[in-house]
């Protein structure tokens, strides 16, 4: 694992105030061994990431290289070939890469999976993402679940857009009165 954090840089987790010099009976598991390393959070200016996790990291820039983050919080988040849970920044940028939930004014997925992204501009190339919504859409080779968006630029496979979604919530909530008044209705008669 290696981790760099710039100016100012804190990390926070298990195992930084603990010395291991001392002796351990290698028969038995180490006395301060977990199932499961919690992941640590990390605060700073900027922050690099190689081969490493984290739980919580907040920075100016954020950059991680074939890592995971559960949450980044970031003016910039630039991940390459990792996974990132939860991204809310300036601007977002992920290649080869996955992410379960970005937030953004400005969001760039290249060849990479979100399940959902709002942001103010997003551009997705030769990747997908199940929800999309924003104020404007730039797709190239791009496939989406569902799709809202005021403006959306070039070819991309959706599964619904913005029309087709209003449609569906009017039905679904229609459908969804309808069996409630009828439920009422029944309910009543006994």
């Amino acid at each position: 694992m290696h981790l760099t954090s710039h100016a100012h840089g804190h990390r926070h987790g298990p195992g930084h105030d603990h010395d291991h010099d001392h002796d351990h009976d290698h028969d038995h598991p180490h006395p301060h061994a977990a199932a499961a390393p919690e992941l640590e959070d990390i605060d700073g200016d900027v922050i690099h990431l190689n081969q490493a996790s984290a739980n919580l990291v907040r920075g100016r820039l954020v950059r991680a290289t074939q890592s995971a983050i559960n949450q980044a919080h970031a003016d910039h988040v630039d991940v390459e070939n990792g996974v990132i849970a939860q991204a809310d920044g300036d601007t977002v940028s992920v290649r080869q890469g996955g992410l379960l939930v970005a937030r953004a004014g400005t969001l760039t997925l290249h060849q990479g999976g979100a399940l959902a992204i709002t942001a103010g501009s997003a551009a997705i190339s030769e990747g997908g993402a199940f929800l999309v919504a924003a104020q404007e859409v730039d797709l190239n080779n791009a496939r989406t679940g569902i799709l809202l968006a005021r403006e959306v630029h070039g070819t991309v496979t959706t599964t619904m857009d913005t029309r087709q979604a209003a449609i569906f919530g009017i039905a679904a909530g229609a459908a969804i009165g309808l069996v409630l008044a009828l439920g009422q209705l029944f309910g009543r008669r006994r």
